[in-house]
């Protein structure tokens, strides 16, 4: 397991699992960068990332 805010770095693993508050709030399997930093947008317009 890999905790990291580096969407390059999160694209490496094969299955990608986004925590906020202390719960899985998302996943995303064979992740690319992209997809990643589209995921972490998300997240941030929803103000549910620090």
């Amino acid at each position: 397991m890999v905790v990291t805010h580096d969407p390059g770095a999160a694209s490496h693993g094969d299955h990608l699992v986004f925590g906020t508050d202390g719960r899985n709030a998302d996943e995303l399997p064979a992740p690319a960068a992209e997809a990643v930093r589209d995921r972490i947008r998300h997240f941030d317009a929803a103000g549910r990332t620090g």
